[in-house]
């Protein structure tokens, strides 16, 4: 199994976590989040360790513990090194299901997981200084919707120069006196792909792809875009709606 980036990552914290300024970090935190205060924690390393749940905590706690320390993951990056070491399990489960970058366009699994911590990485000082209820969930969820979508740009990328080459091998054909092969139906994301690319588009029907591009290949509910000040809840699905009908014709 590729751990070397994740290997390296459980390394810097277990000698970053007792080296200096440990103790002065653990009196900032306490001091700035009283779900961590209750903890009685006397060391940073025991801090952390308390959101594993052999720690034996009641899992309410443990989550209360972990949405303030993410809060605080901007505060100093050690607090998002320990927060990324306790995330590892995870991490590995993220990597599994995506099968160590196989599909996408990573030369190998150590390429794929250095990705995948860099994510991670990313993930969690996007989400400082925020409360999440299941903070580990939503950094995973996160991390996976940026794998997924480098492994579908590859996907795309690969098709279309797939496609570039049957085009010119069936010019070439054409010329040779051979049959002309049909033409390929593209697919409705391909279909999409080239809709965002082309100008010429009204502002209202690259609204509506943007929309569809969002939520079908990013993930994102409509619920979060309102949120984001995309919109009326409303109006958001009757133009994808719209938008789909006309990209499925």
């Amino acid at each position: 199994m590729p751990t070397d980036p994740i290997a390296s990552l459980r390394a810097e914290w277990s000698r970053r976590c007792r080296a200096a300024g440990s103790a002065e970090l653990l009196s900032e935190l306490v001091a700035v989040e009283p779900d961590l205060s209750a903890l009685g924690a006397t060391s940073l390393d025991g801090l952390f360790a308390t959101l594993d749940p052999r720690f034996g905590l009641p899992a309410s706690t443990r989550l209360l513990a972990s949405a303030a320390l993410v809060r605080c993951a901007g505060l100093d990056e050690l607090v998002a090194l320990g927060l990324l070491a306790r995330a590892v399990p995870g991490l590995i489960a993220v990597g599994r299901q995506l099968r160590w970058g196989g599909d996408g366009p990573w030369t190998d699994a150590s390429e794929f997981t250095a990705d995948l911590v860099s994510e991670a990485w990313i993930g969690l000082f996007s989400m400082a200084g925020q409360s999440f209820g299941y903070p580990e969930r939503e950094l995973l969820r996160r991390v996976r919707r940026r794998l997924d979508y480098a492994i579908y740009s590859h996907r795309r990328r690969t098709r279309r120069e797939a496609s570039a080459e049957e085009a010119s091998l069936s010019v070439l054909g054409d010329r040779q006196g051979g049959w002309p092969q049909q033409p390929r139906r593209a697919s409705t994301l391909e279909d999409l792909a080239v809709a965002l690319t082309t100008p010429g588009a009204s502002r209202e029907d690259r609204r509506g792809l943007r929309l569809v591009f969002q939520t079908r290949v990013l993930g994102y509910s409509i619920d979060e875009l309102v949120a984001s000040g995309a919109g009326a809840r409303r109006s958001l699905y009757a133009c994808r709606e719209k938008t789909e009908a006309a990209l499925c014709a």
